[in-house]
């Protein structure tokens, strides 16, 4: 379990940091300004969304506003599958029958929606913590 958390853990740290070098590499042209999706606030100056910002000027606010829309995609996904997974645990501990190793592994499909439900959380975390650093 401690594999699959810290597995879960890298892998959103790595797509947090690496989606804006992911997202600029998109196109063979040079993005000039990106138009905002979520309301952007770094270092006390705060941005709207739908607003159209230039790069060259307002590059973290693009960045940012690139992780809160990273981030709203892990946390629903993350969360489709704890769900699935809450049913699936329910659903074997339910045709059980006695048997005890599958109560067992229907307790343990619970457990890992727990965990799932926990990493989503630490999804929606990452944009707080990015503006932390990148605010000081």
């Amino acid at each position: 379990m401690k594999k699959v958390f810290s597995i879960l853990l890298l892998s959103g740290l790595f797509i947090s940091f690496a989606l804006p070098i992911v997202v600029s590499a998109q196109s063979n042209q040079m993005i000039s300004q990106c138009t905002l999706r979520h309301d952007v606030t770094v270092a006390g100056e705060t941005h709207n969304k739908g607003e159209t910002l230039l790069y060259s000027q307002y590059g973290v606010f693009c960045i940012m506003d690139a992780i809160y829309t990273a981030t709203d995609w892990i946390f629903a996904i993350v969360l489709a599958i704890a769900i699935i997974f809450i049913i699936w645990g329910a659903f074997t501990i339910m045709t059980a029958g006695g048997n005890s190793d599958r109560v067992t592994t229907g307790r343990n499909y619970i457990i890992y929606a727990i965990v799932g439900f926990i990493v989503a959380l630490m999804a929606k975390a990452i944009p707080g913590i990015a503006v932390w650093f990148i605010g000081r």
